[in-house]
């Protein structure tokens, strides 16, 4: 009896009560032409049911390790080192018909290209003070 009981603990131990939830981040190809910069390993992001509506940019997707998160708090909790790592500002989750979050996508606001400065002859040295 104590063997069961030892092992039925070393069991609901080993579970995590949902804190070993993980999901892999897979990188999308191409990637947006101004890369993502990581962001705080904190950081704060929404997360959706749905595609966000205006012009974002699909940075990765996601997928659970061993079993996917069922609830958006628990979903949150588990994707936010990886989204945060991708820069993400906004994760999309896909939910089974069991309530599981089986994939996700991260997003960020689009970022439009920063000309670059122009070429040429820099700008002359402004000539010392006299006095």
């Amino acid at each position: 009896m104590t063997s069961i009981r030892v092992a039925l603990l070393a069991l609901l131990v080993g579970c995590g009560g949902g804190s070993g939830i993980k999901y892999t981040l897979i990188p999308v190809s191409p990637a947006p032409v101004v890369p993502a910069e990581p962001l705080a390993v904190n950081c704060d992001f929404e997360v959706f049911k749905e595609a966000p509506q205006g012009e974002y940019d699909k940075l990765a997707d996601l997928k659970p390790v061993d079993f996917g998160a069922t609830s958006t708090d628990e979903f949150k909790f588990a994707v936010q080192a990886e989204v945060c790592k991708a820069g993400g500002e906004i994760v999309v989750g896909k939910v089974n018909g069991a309530g599981n979050y089986i994939s996700a996508t991260v997003y960020r606001r689009h970022r439009t290209v920063v000309p670059a400065p122009a070429t040429g002859t820099p700008p002359a040295t402004p000539p010392a003070p006299t006095q």
